[in-house]
């Protein structure tokens, strides 16, 4: 298995990095909704705490960091299920070549 170079690893990250960027957009645009003060619903608050989570993913500087980071959202769904079962079959792929 030939390593990976720096540039490429970091590459790597940043297209990993947008890729995520676009996921929390477009997870922010789908639970306003849920999160707005006009619902009162039961389980608004854990909306906003949802909401912000996602807001705080972009206070990490790496990809996987950040799937790691991303919370389930408050109907249990996985939004990212996809995303996070690639983060760690490339993991697991990396650990198996050292």
């Amino acid at each position: 298995m030939v390593e990976k170079t720096a540039a490429e690893l970091a590459l790597e990250n940043a297209t990993r990095l947008n890729e995520i960027e676009l996921l929390v957009r477009g997870a922010l645009a789908h639970s306003e909704e849920f999160a707005m003060a006009y619902r009162n619903a039961p389980d608004r608050d854990a909306w906003i705490a949802y909401r912000q989570a996602l807001l705080d993913l972009s206070k990490l500087s790496d990809a996987d960091a950040m799937v790691d980071a991303w919370p389930l959202r408050p109907d249990g769904i996985d939004a990212i299920e996809g995303v996070r079962a690639r983060s760690v079959a490339a993991r697991a792929a990396v650990s198996q070549g050292d």
